[in-house]
């Protein structure tokens, strides 16, 4: 998997591999916290302490409503980008345009942060060279997180400047 800037600012992926491509494709549905509590709370954390209740309910009523259309907006634009990858013998590639980059960044870091929180998964484990094994689901989420992680990086290097067109 390559990824670089394109002349028009925004991102190419190209020689991505099927199962990487699956992967991402993919990324809204890991990154759906319900049915998992401890991943909810973590997407949406009460603002407050426990005693202030009153205003957490304001905080959920009011404010996390407009949290959750936007992180299913961004994981909608995200789809539609991936929807018109291409395929050639090399893999496939999808291009992002640098007004897409939020919206991208937003979807999978939602993913890591729910995987991260499903499976039980902290920094310290994704930093270490710990053995794989695909069919453990726990170790298939830290491939799937690394995976975001890379094209995380890159979509920031590249609004950071650090990434050239080829």
């Amino acid at each position: 998997m390559r990824l670089f800037a394109t002349d028009e600012g925004g991102l190419r992926i190209d020689r991505i591999d099927h199962g990487c491509m699956s992967l991402l494709r993919e990324t809204p549905r890991a990154g759906d916290p319900r049915g998992d509590s401890r991943a909810f709370d973590r997407l949406y954390p009460r603002p407050m302490e426990d005693s202030e209740d009153d205003l957490n309910d304001d905080w959920t009523d009011l404010i996390q409503p407009d949290l959750q259309h936007l992180f299913e907006s961004n994981n909608q634009t995200m789809q539609r980008d991936l929807d018109t990858a291409e395929q050639n013998e090399k893999g496939w590639a999808v291009e992002i345009s640098a007004s897409h980059f939020d919206a991208w960044i937003s979807a999978l870091n939602q993913a890591r942060i729910v995987l991260a929180s499903r499976f039980r998964i902290g920094e310290e484990e994704m930093t270490s060279e710990l053995p794989f094994q695909p069919s453990n689901p726990r170790d298939f989420a830290r491939l799937r997180m690394h995976l975001y992680e890379a094209v995380l990086g890159g979509l920031i290097h590249l609004q950071m400047g650090d990434l050239e067109a080829e």
